[in-house]
């Protein structure tokens, strides 16, 4: 929408000009309407429109040729049509030689008004757009070091007072094609993401004006800067921190200052040590619990995030080797893939319960051990008991009797346990369909079904149900 202001000294003419068209329906919203040149002048100091319509003559005060020469002098891409009546046909001609964009004579004419503010609103547009390529281009010469900062404000603010204490932010949409207005300049870098300079140093401003962007999502607000070196600390403070607004999974409006935070490296440090000497599982609890403390009160950068992920896991791993399905290249390459703090926790629990596991087995034989684990890495193939044995080089009923002293279970129950585990976490996680699930851990579809009910005493799909039930509270 392009931003209205309605100037004439007469009650009715202004109520008349609100309502001879549906202006919305145009693209045009009336942001205000006075009754003098004055009024609308004070209104201008803080605020910006696209577009105004004013009368050329008024009863006290400056004339509406006055006003025009005002705004091209102060605000040059602001687009002016004047009213006029028949005698003041000369002074309307004299309007437009100084720059106005059209004159229309009153009584309105509905369909001329209409044809009027289309054929301005697409000069204006167009004009904006040129400025724009030729700001962007201004700008992104001006990063890679090609262009003074002296040429940088010059050409982006042409108000020798905008060119001081200004706000840059990341505005982030999915469409990063924002109306043409003079509030602001917009660099787009990529397809989801822009970078703005607004003509305001008040952040209430700049939330009033970001909230007219339709489909608006979020924005970071960076410091004011007064000069191209707070400009470019402003850009690259900006760029650093990107990642860490989507990593947090944030929304809506956001100050830089939130990630400016210092990062209590020397306690995550101390973390990722004691990681290395513990003996119980409320000890990796509590290292977990604070280290994840750490990382979402700090807004840790998410590349800080991922290498106290990995040295975590590293430890863990000390304790687990022989249960984790990952070598530390894999391990490293797959923290590396996280596009999220959920990813983490998930991770997190995942090596919480690698660890749970294998201190639940360490009172077992090192054969036990050595089963189990092939369960773990094969349980969806088509074992046997003689199968393992044959790998282990054990006699099978020997196998067979010290799994059911050792564990209580026969191979068949620890087998079927194994898959049951793995399915209900792929039920929890995945959209995966139930027969895809069954035939994943190594079962056909119904007799998935009625081993499930037997481990869990209810079917998978109502396991799925009360999991996401669960998880919606």
């Amino acid at each position: 929408m392009l931003r209205v202001m309605l100037v004439d000294d007469e009650y009715m003419i202004l109520e008349g000009l609100k309502k001879i068209i549906n202006w919305r329906e145009l693209g045009f919203e009336i942001v205000a309407s006075f009754f003098s040149a004055e009024e609308a002048l004070t209104y201008l100091e803080d605020e910006t429109v696209d577009i105004i319509v004013s009368d050329i003559l008024f009863a006290d005060g400056m004339t509406g040729l006055d006003f025009l020469d005002v705004i091209k002098q102060r605000y040059p891409y602001i687009a002016f049509v004047l009213l006029s009546g028949h005698k003041e046909f000369d002074y309307a001609k004299r309007a437009v030689a100084s720059g106005a964009s059209d004159y229309l004579v009153k009584p309105i004419d509905k369909a001329e008004l209409k044809r009027t503010l289309l054929r301005v609103k697409d000069e204006h547009v167009q004009l904006m757009e040129a400025e724009q390529s030729k700001k962007s281009d201004v700008f992104f010469r001006w990063l890679a070091g090609k262009v003074q900062d002296d040429e940088l404000f010059s050409q982006l603010f042409w108000d020798d007072q905008m060119k001081k204490r200004l706000p840059a932010v990341w505005f982030l949409k999915e469409d990063c094609v924002l109306p043409a207005s003079t509030e602001y300049v917009v660099f787009p870098l990529k397809k989801q993401l822009v970078f703005i300079i607004f003509r305001t140093v008040y952040e209430s401003r700049v939330r009033k004006i970001v909230n007219r962007f339709e489909d608006a999502s979020d924005l970071i607000i960076g410091d004011v800067f007064e000069d191209g070196a707070g400009l470019k600390q402003s850009f690259d403070l900006l760029s650093m921190h990107i990642e860490s607004y989507s990593f947090y999974g944030q929304e809506g409006f956001v100050h830089l200052s939130d990630y400016s935070k210092d990062v209590p490296v020397e306690e995550l440090e101390k973390l990722v040590e004691t990681a290395f000497g513990i003996s119980r599982l409320n000890q990796l609890t509590d290292i977990m619990d604070r280290m994840f403390q750490l990382f979402t009160q700090y807004y840790v950068h998410p590349d800080l995030v991922k290498h106290y992920t990995v040295r975590l896991a590293q430890s863990i791993e000390r304790l687990s080797a022989e249960f984790s399905s990952q070598s530390a290249e894999e391990r490293y390459w797959h923290v590396q893939q996280f596009k999220s703090i959920a990813e983490v926790a998930a991770y997190f629990w995942t090596l919480y319960k690698q660890y749970q596991y294998a201190v639940s087995l360490s009172d077992y034989s090192q054969l036990t051990r050595d089963v189990l684990k092939i369960l773990k890495k094969h349980y969806a193939e088509n074992l046997l008991l003689k199968d393992l044995a044959e790998m282990l080089h054990v006699n099978v009923m020997y196998l067979g009797q010290v799994l059911k002293k050792e564990t209580n279970q026969t191979f068949s129950n620890l087998l079927n346990q194994m898959r049951i585990s793995q399915s209900k976490e792929l039920l929890r996680d995945t959209s995966k369909s139930i027969q895809e699930i069954a035939l994943e851990v190594g079962y056909e579809p119904l007799y998935f079904y009625r081993v499930f009910k037997k481990f869990e005493l209810m079917s998978p799909k109502e396991f799925r149900e009360q999991a996401q039930c669960a998880a919606d509270e």
